[in-house]
């Protein structure tokens, strides 16, 4: 735990935030004498970005009526040039809006879940686009492949142009 402190709090690395009356020179001489002996960079080996295994599938089997879904597909950074497409599509695909394509066939047409919805997940070292819902045990392998079926629409066919001119607006 000692090591990991010396590597990890630096100088670099320090944010603070200071309200009162206090003048700047005085809060400096403070400043100095509380963190004065830290190292001016961190001493942290750098960390990879993840790579997702893909074509994974975990089941945890309970005795339950009601079965949750996740599905994580490789997601986009927030610094590529294409991140606000993504953000587009997550909101056709099943970004919170009770006209998505997960929500009209999951919800509405099916009734298989009370809500289903897509997140885009921005991390510092993994990207994921997340989408969860909830159904009833009997019906799980039937959301499953439904939710893969729409995933796999988007993916091939891509938005309509009604459904992109209408996320814009929503945006």
């Amino acid at each position: 735990l000692g090591a990991f402190h010396k590597a990890s709090f630096a100088r670099d690395g320090l944010h603070v935030a200071v309200v009162g009356d206090i003048d700047a020179a005085t809060l400096r001489r403070k400043l100095d004498q509380l963190f004065g002996d830290l190292p001016q960079k961190q001493a942290l080996a750098p960390i990879a970005d993840t790579q997702p295994k893909l074509g994974q599938q975990l089941e945890v089997d309970y005795d339950l009526p009601q079965t949750s879904l996740q599905f994580a597909y490789p997601g986009v950074k927030r610094s590529a040039p294409d991140f606000f497409a993504a953000v587009l599509v997550n909101d056709i695909l099943g970004g919170g809006t009770f006209t998505s394509r997960l929500y009209e066939e999951v919800r509405e047409k099916r009734g298989l879940a009370y809500g289903v919805d897509s997140n885009l997940v921005d991390h510092e070292h993994s990207n994921a686009l997340v989408i969860t819902t909830a159904t009833r045990s009997d019906r799980a392998a039937e959301t499953l492949a439904l939710v893969r079926q729409v995933v796999k629409g988007m993916a091939e066919q891509g938005p309509t142009e009604v459904e992109l001119e209408a996320a814009k607006k929503y945006m």
